[in-house]
């Protein structure tokens, strides 16, 4: 098989995300589509035109730090209505995962919290906070005990202090650094 020299593959950031496993199911399902072209001739043109309908622009998923330059920045956050709609941008940059899947996660908690974190009312608590963006972090693939995922998870405590000090009228105490 050769390749043709084609148009420079589509790196747009809504493209498809996949692990090394989907990669691997990809490619063997378009092998699988290469072997039934070769043998059943006869179908070649609905084979080919049902794979150029349903062409899909695929990536490997990037390591975490380059992961979380896509991810939003808490200390954008100016209040309580600010700081929320980061968590729910925070989950859609993740993959949306389910709020059943981020409340599993040690400690466990319950999927009705992990929902007020980013739907509810009011200053959430942090340690619901926390679970909630570490929980974000493990189903993006990045490990929150890195070095990376502990500064971003630093961010979040930051915000989360100074959208409570805004609530609560008294000044926000900085939290130990990070490290």
């Amino acid at each position: 098989m050769t390749r043709s020299a084609g148009p420079a593959p589509d790196l747009r950031p809504d493209a498809l995300y996949l692990d090394q496993l989907g990669y691997r199911r990809i490619r063997a399902l378009f092998r699988a589509s290469l072997y039934a072209l070769a043998q059943y001739p006869q179908g070649r043109g609905d084979i080919e035109e049902t794979l150029r309908r349903v062409a899909v622009v695929v990536r490997v998923r990037p390591t975490g730090a380059e992961r979380l330059a896509d991810f939003p920045r808490p200390d954008l956050a100016a209040d309580v209505v600010g700081f929320r709609d980061l968590l729910r941008q925070l989950r859609l940059a993740a993959g949306e995962p389910a709020f059943a899947a981020l409340a599993r996660r040690p400690p466990v908690g319950s999927a009705s919290t992990m929902w007020n974190v980013a739907a509810g009312s009011g200053t959430p608590t942090w340690p619901a906070t926390r679970k909630f963006v570490r929980g974000c972090l493990e189903e993006a693939g990045i490990n929150p005990g890195s070095s990376e995922g502990e500064a971003y998870l630093y961010d979040w405590e930051c915000a989360w202090r100074r959208i409570r000090s805004q609530r609560t009228g008294r000044p926000a105490e900085s939290p130990p650094p990070a490290g």
